[in-house]
């Protein structure tokens, strides 16, 4: 599972229930920045296991080249049928993986390579050439996700609302297990303040 720390309480969450279902798994809480790469270990964990499931969250996506990294560590013939996005909001108005974030991510990407570019040529730093190629890999692939994402349906979490959060979050429980047993209901969650429960 990779997550980003402020979606910890709701990972426990899937995590208590893959647990009662003898489902083994793995969290990677990832807090990287722009530059910084899974250690060996970790990609291999990924590589090894059925499915690479991803909490895209609001907070996720403010740093979504931790989604690249993940994503590198699964070869391309099984991306496919290894990835596993879970798109979370906690409010009506969060931002969502959609055609308006993937614009807005490109030009920030754009933006940023530029920037590298000119500093690269004025102070002769050639050593951030590898930032650049970063860069460059985020900004082409970024669209290829998002339009692998728009041939499937993936489980989506409101938040907000208890009782489609819940067939939502069993529903996905089966496609990972078929025979799961999920027992949460609407009286085990206390939504009123998202914030305060999940973040």
């Amino acid at each position: 599972i990779s997550y980003n720390w402020h979606d910890e309480k709701l990972v426990d969450l899937i995590g208590k229930e893959f647990k009662k279902n003898n489902i083994e798994f793995f969290r990677d809480s990832t807090n990287l920045k722009l530059y910084d790469k899974l250690d060996t270990t970790l990609k291999d964990n990924i590589r090894n296991s059925k499915y690479l499931v991803a909490i895209i969250s609001q907070k996720y996506l403010e740093s979504y080249w931790c989604l690249f990294e993940a994503i590198e560590a699964i070869s391309s013939e099984d991306l496919e049928l290894k990835f596993l996005p879970i798109i979370v909001k906690y409010s009506e108005t969060d931002v969502t993986f959609n055609e308006d974030f993937i614009l807005k991510s490109i030009e920030n990407l754009t933006n940023k390579i530029e920037s590298l570019e000119n500093k690269i040529i004025k102070h002769k730093v050639f050593e951030l050439s590898s930032k650049l190629d970063k860069l460059n890999f985020a900004k082409s692939n970024l669209p290829k996700i998002y339009e692998r994402t728009q041939l499937r349906t993936y489980p989506i979490f409101e938040l907000f609302n208890k009782d489609k959060f819940i067939n939502n979050f069993a529903n996905f429980f089966k496609h990972i297990k078929s025979d799961s047993n999920i027992n949460i209901n609407s009286n085990d969650l206390d939504f009123s303040n998202n914030n305060e429960i999940f973040n």
